[in-house]
């Protein structure tokens, strides 16, 4: 049950955060963000590029933790995090990705985000964390 539990959250992990554009005046181009923040958003801005155009690979490496990654390669799936984001990516219609704010405390940081989905919106706290290669994609929260 808990392997279970385990692959349900890296898949909504991995499908909260694929397959996603950034839209309105928050986006790290739009200059609502500078300094730590502006590092922050451009990660986010980096996984909206990549899923437009579905470069699984760049997410893992480049927009995903180390520790995220490693979570969704240990989970049996044939390509790991790469297979595991492809898969989701394809399952996404036209997803926006709005950032309402950006919280940096430290190494860690929380942005809160809205998504749209099926004329749905919802906001959602995604944990960035500042490990070897800049701000990654930790874990999304509620």
């Amino acid at each position: 049950m808990r392997r279970v539990s385990l692959i349900l959250a890296a898949l909504s992990i991995s499908l909260a955060v694929g397959g996603c554009s950034l839209t309105g005046s928050s986006t790290a181009n739009s200059g609502g963000y500078t300094g730590t923040a502006g590092d922050v958003a451009s990660t986010l801005n980096a996984l909206s590029s990549d899923a437009a155009s579905s470069d699984d690979t760049a997410i893992c490496s480049n927009v995903l933790s180390s520790r995220l990654v490693g979570v969704l390669d240990k989970l049996g799936v044939k390509g790991g995090c790469d297979t595991i984001i492809s898969n989701q990516l394809k399952t996404l219609a036209d997803t926006t990705l709005t950032i309402k704010s950006i919280k940096v405390s430290g190494k860690t940081a929380h942005a809160s985000v809205q998504t749209v989905d099926n004329g749905k919106k919802t906001i959602s706290t995604v944990l960035l964390v500042d490990d070897s290669a800049g701000w990654r994609i930790d874990s999304l929260g509620s």
